[in-house]
């Protein structure tokens, strides 16, 4: 029956079918929801054969062959279900012509779906199987399947065309994602790759395809989280095309690379293509170093090393992030010979290292100057002729500032030794003191500082019994010393001072082990001292004296045991029994030293530091209340008025080489005048604020002479 008939009237005929003597199939071409109901009623008094049964492996066509010898030798009424769907997903349509020619064992009722079209056309030529043999029940098709080639991800996904079969027979969907590598027929869409899979599963989804590698997306159709990856991953690069990152550098790298491969070089190479001078280069640069801070040395060593080719202007691409790039960034200055007013954003504790210390001394000024041009000559690599002829001045028996301080016993006996901890930080000189006192500050210590001198000479075996007998409780370290004497495995850059960058590491790492103890309750202050210091310019110089003696040279020549026949050179002093040199020289007949040395008399060698740190407990804040102050030539001098956050016996500044003690302005709570009494040169300045002896900040202003101010103004007037 070609014309389509309803429920009922299907019912009829399928009955009819049943009660008649034909040896032959009957076919019922029926969709949507009533198949879904005829078959229902079937299946209750109807054997069930289905032809999903008859796939050999998951994912086959059906061995139609077996299916019609099951028919033929079926016993009980049945009804087939799977034909219809089998038949429009495989294109095996001649399975149709051989069934309805095909004697049954039983009555067999075939409910197809998704057949009707052929069936229909098998009908208009086949009279009687039109008239005994076939009815098509009125219904649309809703049949709808996705061929997936792919074994991208989708929960909903059955695998292989047996299960697909199966679904359609057994359960009521009509929508089906199907797992096949079969080449499967009218199928509403076919995903090849883990791209369609995303876009299938997201029509919106509108990042171009060539952004990542087909491994990539099928991966990510796998797992479609992008938090908790490097930055360089391509799973963050996604990300950032997915939605846009906050990160001004990121973003930058982002839109110029089409692609995950272009992004992950460019994550750490686009900064080169930059110029320092443009307006927008340091943005780019701090945005870019936040965002790399996590980077291993490994990961970022290609891109220090191709840095090289900027010359001069390296250092502006260089971040303190890593430790090569710490190296690189001391190679970059010493190879030039300038340090950059950018270091204080590229490397900051290198320039807190360089910033001056102010030393509290009659000969502070001295002393003040001194360090502040010897660290200069250190991370320059190299020794002015100025600085040179300074060092050999002091070298004078007459000019030795160091005889003019106590020893460092003489400063540990101000401890309570029983209670304070002892922290012995081997070769700490006073050349670290500012990097000590700004990070320090940052981890929430508070550091009251002494400067005493060490025995000549300057070799731990004359200057250990301070630690050998300290009743309390101690430690010791002797990293600091072991980078001087070994440097580091920056094998390539060993002749540079990049050494300095793993001392200020270790002594990092130190601040931090005392800040441990003092929060976790273990010791109310901590004293950190040292043996001796160490001198770089020694090493630079790279000069033995002209003077032989009798028994060679010790620890680079630093020092040589006295002998009575010896003439003691005027650069040397006589101590325990050794000469020791006071100047950059070495005697002779010792190995020379390729990092640093000790065991002379000069300032670096000799001046070590007392530290007393405790918990910074409330934190006091200083204002600078007068940013520009005024002077002249004859009476008027400049005053800093400063406010602070709470009252303090001892409130300094630190400017100049000198100490400036403020007094109290009586005429307002917690405000305190500083006179810079003998200072009336014009410029901008910064001092440092000490409150009871304890560093608190930098302060910035500017000094102005009356008479500019008033030819300011008269030019201000005139135009």
């Amino acid at each position: 029956m070609i014309d389509a008939v309803d429920i009922q009237e299907a019912e009829k005929e399928i009955e009819k079918y049943l009660k008649s003597d034909t040896a032959f199939p009957f076919f019922v071409t029926v969709d949507g929801p009533a198949y879904i109901e005829l078959r229902d009623k079937l299946r209750r008094r109807l054997d069930v054969i289905r032809v999903s049964e008859f796939c050999k492996t998951e994912d086959s066509f059906p061995d139609y062959d077996r299916l019609l010898d099951c028919l033929k030798d079926c016993k009980n009424p049945s009804l087939l279900l799977g034909l219809g769907e089998s038949i429009k997903y495989s294109g095996q349509d001649r399975i149709a012509g051989q069934l309805k020619d095909k004697h049954t064992g039983a009555k067999v009722v075939i409910l197809c779906r998704g057949s009707y079209m052929l069936l229909r056309n098998i009908a208009k030529r086949d009279n009687k199987f039109a008239l005994l043999q076939y009815i098509h029940v009125n219904s649309d098709c809703g049949l709808k399947v996705v061929q997936f080639l792919t074994d991208a991800g989708n929960s909903s996904v059955v695998k292989g065309f047996k299960a697909m079969l199966s679904e359609f027979e057994n359960k009521d969907q009509e929508d089906l994602i199907v797992r096949s590598d079969l080449p499967l027929k009218s199928c509403d869409q076919v995903i090849r790759t883990a791209y369609d899979v995303i876009k299938f599963g997201d029509p919106a989804f509108s990042i171009p395809e060539d952004c990542l590698s087909s491994e990539q997306w099928e991966e990510y159709s796998l797992n479609q989280e992008c938090r908790g990856y490097s930055v360089e991953h391509w799973r963050t690069y996604l990300s950032c095309l997915l939605n846009p990152s906050e990160n001004e550098y990121q973003k930058y790298v982002v839109n110029k690379s089409a692609n995950s491969d272009e992004y992950r070089r460019n994550i750490l190479h686009a900064l080169l293509e930059l110029n320092p001078d443009d307006n927008d280069f340091q943005g780019y640069y701090e945005s870019r170093k936040e965002l790399l801070k996590q980077m291993e040395d490994n990961a970022i060593a290609g891109y220090v090393a191709e840095t090289a080719k900027k010359g001069d202007k390296r250092i502006y691409y260089l971040t303190d992030n890593t430790m090569v790039e710490r190296h690189a960034i001391l190679q970059a200055i010493s190879s030039c010979g300038v340090i950059p007013d950018a270091l204080s954003w590229i490397y900051p504790d290198l320039q807190d290292y360089l910033d001056e210390y102010t030393f509290a001394d009659p000969n502070g000024p001295e002393i003040s100057s001194y360090f502040s041009e010897y660290k200069h000559m250190k991370v320059c690599n190299q020794i002015t002729e100025d600085f040179g002829n300074r060092v050999q001045r002091l070298a004078e028996p007459d000019k030795r500032i160091y005889n003019g301080l106590v020893t460092r016993g003489r400063l540990l006996e101000e401890f309570d030794q029983k209670r304070d901890y002892l922290y012995w930080l081997d070769a700490l000189g006073v050349e670290y003191l500012r990097y000590i006192q700004k990070k320090a500050l940052s981890l929430d210590l508070a550091v009251k500082i002494n400067v005493g001198r060490s025995e000549l000479p300057t070799l731990t075996c004359f200057n250990r019994d301070f630690y050998d007998s300290w009743p309390g409780g101690k430690c010791s370290s002797k990293e600091l010393d072991e980078i001087k004497h070994k440097g580091t495995k920056d094998i390539a850059n060993a002749k540079y001072p990049v050494h300095l960058a793993d001392e200020l590491s270790v002594i990092e790492k130190a601040l931090k082990e005392i800040a441990t103890m003092l929060k976790g309750r273990q010791v109310s202050r901590v004293v950190l001292t040292s043996d001796h210091g160490a001198s770089r310019l020694v090493v630079v110089n790279g000069q033995e004296n002209k003077w032989r003696m009798n028994s060679n040279g010790e620890h680079s020549g630093r020092c040589c045991p006295c002998n009575e026949i010896d003439d003691k050179p005027d650069c040397a002093t006589e101590e325990n029994g050794y000469w020791v040199l006071a100047n950059y020289d070495r005697f002779q007949g010792s190995r020379r030293a390729e990092v640093e040395v000790h065991g002379g008399a000069l300032l670096e060698e000799v001046l070590v530091p007392v530290i007393s740190i405790t918990l910074l407990g409330k934190k006091i804040t200083v204002d600078n209340l007068s940013p520009v102050v005024m002077a002249d030539n004859f009476k008027l001098i400049p005053e800093l008025k400063l406010y602070c956050s709470d009252p303090v016996e001892k409130l300094q500044l630190g400017f100049n080489s000198k100490f400036y003690d403020c007094r109290k302005n009586p005429a307002y709570d917690n405000q305190y005048v500083a006179s810079l009494k003998d200072f009336r040169t014009p410029g901008r300045y910064k001092a440092d604020v000490y409150a009871n002896g304890s560093f608190v900040c930098t302060i910035e202003f500017e000094i102005q002479h009356r008479g500019m101010q008033k030819k300011k103004s008269q030019d201000d007037f005139f135009k």
